[in-house]
């Protein structure tokens, strides 16, 4: 089911429960889709096994004009809150890495998040596994998650120094 948000951004946002995803389209004629993703198997056997935690995508599904738009990073901006809307959610981002533009998306994530109001708020842990190809993910919960900061921190360290002694063998 599709229901349209009143989100305090240019474009029109709508929200699909059916999906976990959100579709905004821009001025220029791109379409984008900001899926969440159920995540938590990547902390079975931590602490925070079965909690609320999400991987996210941010996915081009229509071309524009190609013209640069800061309005798309202020919407995505604006989703991120509104899924943030439940303070006990965990979100994990990965740079998709299939194209070889993980370091580019990685600058944009990084970006989005400094410039955005959100980092008042939600905090933001990085991890980078080296390798053939270089995995670049983060983290983000608010700081006020009933799980705690540090757990999440603790368990966000314990499940990369897994990943990193797996790719090492």
């Amino acid at each position: 089911m599709k229901e349209a948000l009143s989100l305090p951004c240019l474009y029109k946002v709508y929200l699909d429960t059916s999906k976990h995803s959100y579709q905004f389209a821009t001025t220029c004629g791109a379409e984008y889709e900001v899926f969440f993703q159920q995540a938590n198997d990547l902390f079975s056997g931590t602490d925070i096994e079965g909690a609320d935690i999400f991987s996210v995508s941010v996915n081009k599904t229509v071309s524009g004009d190609g013209k640069q738009d800061r309005e798309i990073a202020l919407t995505v901006d604006h989703i991120v809150d509104h899924f943030f809307k439940i303070r006990n959610r965990i979100l994990l981002y990965t740079c998709d890495s299939t194209d070889g533009r993980q370091l580019t998306r990685e600058k944009l994530f990084n970006g989005w998040y400094v410039k955005s109001s959100l980092n008042k708020r939600i905090s933001k842990l990085d991890s980078s596994l080296e390798g053939d190809v270089v995995i670049k993910s983060s983290i983000l919960f608010d700081r006020e998650n009933d799980l705690g900061a540090a757990n999440i921190t603790r368990c966000f360290n314990e499940v990369q120094a897994i990943l990193k002694e797996s790719k090492m063998e």
